[in-house]
């Protein structure tokens, strides 16, 4: 966080975290970064390592400092209006909506493909001829984890680019170009994606896609049913 803002990055950083341990030093250090933090919320029905009381009293001290912060919810039911309404009494910058996905229940992957149609995009001509250059949702990002590895995606645990030990990593990634595999993934480069007239205009996660065809560039899941029969 230090290091980018004195570099003079002024863009978005996030930090994904449970919530529990924001306590008030630790916001006030976020806080003093422009960090936005983004909060996975297990819904009611689950134990989570933080509570819906907890959680309240964590988004307010959050808004008392100015922070915006996304949760990201577990959904037991799309149409779970309590919840909703529970997250929204809370301020969030943004709410995603989550749904556990269970790699040995194929008809599991419905309920994700139901929340993938409830945010596909509005293909705006800014959207299209990005995404003809652009992975939609990998560019522009880089990860860093709790032991320093930089990834190209949070979730994207085994694609490690390098380690921030190393004072030269920044440099190593940009100028190897070893983001561009990454960032520069068009849909056009993806199996059951390329012959796809709504590929510049769709949505994409590498990272749940990686998990489940075990290829960086396979798919298995799409909002418009067009692909992946055998997955659903």
């Amino acid at each position: 966080m230090k290091f980018c803002r004195e570099k003079g990055f002024d863009g978005q950083l996030f930090v994904i975290t449970c919530g529990k341990h924001l306590n008030a030093h630790i916001i006030n250090f976020i806080s003093k970064y422009k960090v936005h933090p983004i909060i996975p919320f297990g819904g009611l029905a689950r134990k989570t390592p933080i509570s819906l009381r907890a959680l309240t009293d964590v988004t307010r001290r959050l808004k008392q400092k100015g922070l915006n912060f996304t949760i990201s919810v577990v959904m037991n039911n799309t149409d779970d209006t309590e919840l909703h309404d529970l997250i929204r009494n809370m301020s969030p910058d943004r709410i995603l909506e989550t749904v556990i996905l269970n790699l040995g229940d194929k008809s599991n992957l419905r309920n994700v493909q139901g929340v993938l149609k409830k945010y596909m995009l509005k293909a705006t001509a800014n959207i299209f001829y990005h995404n003809c250059m652009f992975h939609p949702c990998l560019h522009g990002i880089l990860a860093v984890t709790v032991k320093g590895d930089l990834l190209p995606c949070p979730y994207m645990k085994s694609e490690v680019l390098g380690n921030i030990k190393n004072s030269e990593v920044i440099d190593i990634v940009f100028e190897r170009r070893l983001i561009d595999r990454y960032w520069r993934m068009t849909l056009s480069n993806v199996e059951g994606c390329k012959e796809c007239g709504l590929r510049y205009g769709c949505m994409d996660c590498r990272a749940v896609e990686f998990q489940l065809t075990g290829k960086i560039d396979g798919k298995a899941l799409c909002p418009h049913d067009r692909i992946a029969k055998d997955y659903q």
